[in-house]
């Protein structure tokens, strides 16, 4: 971490200054720059262009579990984790889905009611003579 930032900063600041401020050595700075990537870091980048292309392929839909199991389908061995932190590490983000009404179609069709099993015939004006003025007669 120091001496990334040491080494992105080097065209503004001397290297010396800024291993002395940041208490990290100058010789440390320099092995590190010459220090080819670790095998880690190079998987991390192929795994990188994997998921850039499903992504891609998804038409930038796709969030991590998705792209994890589109990995996992083309035989790579990799945690969903780690397809998160890859993904968020060069901000790829899916599109979250859009929450929709369901569509009413209008009129129902007779089979979508229920049969009338017990005959029975409602109608709304059929009240009983005695509820009619709100109180029981007797």
């Amino acid at each position: 971490m120091r001496y990334g930032f040491v080494a992105k900063h080097q065209p503004i600041w001397p290297v010396g200054a800024m291993c002395r401020s940041l208490k990290v050595s100058r010789s440390g700075f320099y092995e590190w720059l010459r220090r080819p990537p670790s095998a880690r870091a190079i998987e991390n980048a192929r795994l990188l262009s994997l998921i850039r292309l499903f992504f891609a392929q998804s038409r930038n839909t796709y969030g991590s579990p998705r792209i994890w199991r589109d990995l996992h389908d083309a035989g790579e061995r990799v945690s969903e984790q780690r397809v998160a932190r890859l993904m968020r590490s060069v901000k790829l983000q899916g599109r979250a889905r859009r929450r929709r009404l369901p569509l009413d179609a209008g009129e129902r069709p007779e089979q979508a009611s229920a049969s009338n099993l017990l005959e029975r015939n409602f109608v709304a004006g059929d009240v009983l003579p005695e509820f009619r003025s709100g109180s029981k007669v007797e």
